[in-house]
């Protein structure tokens, strides 16, 4: 199975049961096969944030959010040592100028670009960038 970046987006729509066609078929055809998903270190902060706001919120029940999380557990997720590395931060940079792009969803791009992978995403900024980058999109 061919590895690529996994971007939040796509782990929250799935986790919290939102439909999503594509964030089932990133799973379904990909992840629960064994491909191997690479993230920026700030993926996992992005994931926790969302679920704990959604369980503040009381829109999952309290423990949900320990369970989703604990369901990551068996995926092939690979966390980049590079995000923060100042190569890449400057690379970072230049994507968020060009492409209007947050330092957060430049970090996915960026990823995707070095190790040259497709990107799973469903954010329409990152879509349009990772077209006019060349990257592929899973």
């Amino acid at each position: 199975m061919q590895p690529f970046v996994l971007d939040a987006n796509v782990v929250i729509s799935f986790l919290l049961q939102e439909e999503s066609a594509y964030a089932d078929g990133v799973f379904q055809k990909h992840l629960a096969r064994g491909a191997r998903a690479y993230v920026p270190s700030l993926w996992h902060l992005e994931i926790r944030n969302v679920l704990f706001l959604k369980e503040r919120a009381k829109k999952l029940a309290v423990g949900e959010a320990h369970q989703a999380l604990a369901s990551l557990g068996s995926l092939m997720i690979v966390t980049d040592a590079h995000t923060t590395a100042a190569s890449t931060l400057m690379h970072l940079e230049r994507l968020m100028l060009h492409h209007g792009l947050t330092s957060y969803d430049a970090s996915y791009l960026e990823l995707a670009y070095r190790l040259d992978v497709p990107i799973a995403t469903q954010d329409k900024e990152i879509l349009a960038a990772a077209k006019s980058l060349k990257v592929g999109i899973l």
